[in-house]
């Protein structure tokens, strides 16, 4: 795998070396284009900083842990059920790695169809997951290429492509390759730089012990010193004469700890943002209006995921396509499709309200559709039918 040499001797390069690897990526030149510096970067950051490996790793699991089916009009249908075992793995592969076409901004999957798994029938087998480092976004309706110019088409029979942020079919001048990651990079090189500059902090917020000999005192008294100053330092206590005194200087002032907590709470504010959509609930108000806040946070972080769902989707049932084709009709089109399988949101509060409104306007209905829309065990001998006796006793 390519690394950047800048990479091999730091966690991160620095601010100018990362603005040089964003020229070199974003160079209108085709030929003088060259993204594997900055990508380099970029799966350099998801591996280092355990806080935005959590966040992928929440929304990666928003996507898979849903189970998925293969849904058709036809019933009985023994293909579908063929189809099912014979693309288990590969679909399972896109739902797991689709997400470094949002990261990244490129994802590809290349397969082999192998005729020895199940007889009679060619399967998927995954071949290669390229990574970041081994594409280059060229267009995002045609194709990827490598940086050895070889190209990998969309409708190439064993690869799922995917551009990760839209199907213009141009790229323009303002286009920036990267995907999210790109604009983390930057926080996270600073976020470092001022974690390692936290910790000098710290040792300075110990002070500095210093030993002050007396006139009279010789070299015995010297090195009992030395020895005194090494104690004091690691088992906090020493034994000592009168021949050397000890005082204790601070070289910083602790309130500055604060400005360093400030911006390192900010960089992680940005990444949830980034990554998740929302923030943590601290970053909420304090005099009001945070449910309402929470309540936009979670639907803003929902539309991610369920964009993440529908991007998946998108490309499993491309190759559904490609596998009907190979295993049963070169030219017809698949006849069933692909779905994850969303849980229905129940809000009981909502529910309890809407059979309350009933009760109130004497609406007959029916007692089974009512405790099934509450999620409860009828309890025998009641009535078929409920709120009737409001309904007899109203008056004219």
């Amino acid at each position: 795998m390519y690394v950047w040499n800048e990479l091999n001797n730091s966690i991160y390069p620095s601010l100018e070396n990362l603005k040089k690897a964003f020229r070199r990526a974003d160079h209108n030149d085709a030929d003088s284009r060259d993204v594997r510096d900055l990508m380099s970067v970029l799966m350099r950051v998801e591996t280092t900083s355990a806080r935005i490996a959590g966040h992928i790793l929440t929304r990666r699991t928003a996507v898979t842990s849903f189970s998925w089916s293969l849904v058709s009009e036809e019933k009985d249908d023994v293909r579908l059920d063929n189809a099912k075992l014979r693309l288990k793995h590969a679909i399972n592969s896109i739902l797991k790695y689709r997400l470094q076409a949002s990261l990244y901004g490129v994802f590809a999957l290349q397969w082999n169809w192998d005729t020895n798994i199940r007889p009679g029938e060619v399967t998927p087998v995954l071949f290669k997951r390229y990574l970041p480092v081994e594409l280059e976004k060229y267009d995002d309706a045609t194709v990827y290429t490598l940086k050895n110019q070889d190209k990998l088409e969309r409708e190439h029979e064993i690869l799922i492509a995917d551009p990760g942020d839209g199907f213009s079919v141009e790229i323009d001048e303002s286009y920036q390759r990267g995907g999210i990651m790109r604009k983390l990079t930057i926080d996270q090189i600073i976020l470092w730089d001022n974690v390692l500059e936290w910790s000098n902090l710290n040792r300075k917020l110990k002070g500095i012990i210093q030993g002050i000999l007396k006139a009279f005192a010789d070299d015995a008294e010297r090195k009992a010193a030395e020895k005194a100053l090494r104690e004091l330092a690691q088992e906090n206590f020493s034994m000592t004469s009168d021949a050397t005194e000890y005082k204790y200087n601070t070289m910083a002032d602790p309130g500055a700890k604060d400005s360093f907590k400030e911006i390192i709470e900010m960089f992680n504010t940005n990444a949830a943002i980034a990554l998740l959509g929302q923030a943590n609930t601290s970053e909420l108000p304090d005099n009001g209006g945070s449910r309402a806040a929470l309540e936009v946070l979670k639907k803003v972080s929902a539309d991610i995921h369920y964009n993440d769902i529908i991007q998946c989707e998108t490309l499993c049932n491309d190759l559904l396509q490609k596998d009907f084709r190979l295993n049963h009709d070169t030219k017809s089109q698949v006849p069933w499709k692909f779905q994850i399988n969303l849980p229905e949101e129940i809000d009981l509060v909502e529910r309890a309200e809407f059979v309350g409104s009933l009760k109130q306007h004497a609406i007959p209905a029916k007692t089974k559709e009512i405790y099934s829309m509450l999620s409860l065990e009828q309890p025998d001998g009641l009535p078929e039918v409920m709120f009737m006796n409001d309904l007899n006793n109203q008056q004219p």
